[in-house]
């Protein structure tokens, strides 16, 4: 059963690139719109703390491996027994999510920063200036992906159906998110 999904388009609202599709098993990406083929599955594996993404469908390859624990996740390639390649941590309540290279004490790449307007990726420690914002749209039902801070050029636009984009206020759902939009 369909529970929602997101729609990626190019710009403010230009052509459909991808729709993600939400069902209880996992996360689904077609290219274009909702009739378009299979690209990667991201499924919800039974231990409930793990995600595997797969080419195509469910019985694709294996591409990585996100677990999920208390304090963020930990991603692997291949299999759940791969090589760490990053780690996400909380911080701050689940305000922020630091993402390092490799394991728990990798150099930090990037900071999320998550705010009431949308969310924000700084380069490295998290000072300075936004790489890039996720603004939340007034409309309530769509987030634009600006490039060098919240008033910046609209790089994509997502749609949000039977979902809406406040539920990325969430640091494992939004997690979820970076994982599918990279």
């Amino acid at each position: 059963m369909v529970l929602g999904g997101i729609v990626e388009r190019a710009g403010k609202f230009g052509k459909i690139k991808r729709t993600f599709v939400f069902d209880r098993e996992g996360i689904t990406e077609l290219h274009g719109d909702w009739h378009g083929r299979i690209v990667r599955s991201f499924i919800y594996e039974e231990d409930g703390n793990t995600i595997t993404e797969r080419e195509g469908g469910k019985g694709g390859k294996v591409m990585s491996t996100f677990r999920f624990e208390p304090g963020g996740v930990t991603e692997g390639t291949g299999t759940a027994y791969g090589k760490i390649v990053r780690t996400y941590e909380y911080e701050d309540g689940g305000k922020g999510v630091l993402e390092r290279d490799g394991g728990k004490y990798g150099k930090v790449v990037r900071v999320y920063l998550h705010e009431q307007r949308g969310i924000s990726e700084i380069e490295g420690k998290g000072y300075g200036e936004p790489k890039r914002t996720f603004v939340f749209e007034k409309d309530g039902k769509s987030m634009t992906e600006r490039e060098k801070g919240w008033f910046g050029e609209v790089k994509r636009t997502f749609v949000f159906e039977g979902i809406k984009p406040d539920i990325l206020n969430n640091p494992e759902i939004f997690l979820q998110f970076i994982l599918l939009i990279r």
